[in-house]
């Protein structure tokens, strides 16, 4: 599937915010977690220009990542993830889908 020059930038969006939380779990002493989180997100920039993208590939690999560490925000403190990547994912996604699609898939 070729993706859409708006689904790169966001992408690209994404990937940059993957690697601001890198260095700062990096830099706080999280080195697990950003070593995961790199893991998750490392073969994405080269699968992105790939014909054959898929989905679901790209939807366990950053999946993992959050299910380990999920975004959670309590008294305006984050725990976990910074970010919530799955949610950025099916934004990207959905862009692909009419809007007779989208509404579907939210009912």
């Amino acid at each position: 599937m070729k993706l859409t020059d708006e689904q790169l930038k966001l992408f690209n969006k994404m990937i940059y915010e993957a690697f601001v939380e890198i260095r700062s779990l990096a830099g706080v002493g999280f080195s697990k977690q950003a070593a995961t989180l790199a893991d998750a997100f490392h073969n994405l920039p080269v699968s992105l220009f790939d014909s054959n993208f898929s989905w679901e590939i790209a939807r366990m690999h950053i999946g993992g990542y959050q299910k380990n560490y999920p975004r959670i925000v309590e008294n305006n403190i984050v725990t976990g993830s910074y970010n919530d990547y799955l949610v950025m994912l099916d934004e990207i996604e959905a862009l692909n889908k009419s809007p007779k699609d989208v509404r579907k898939s939210v009912l």
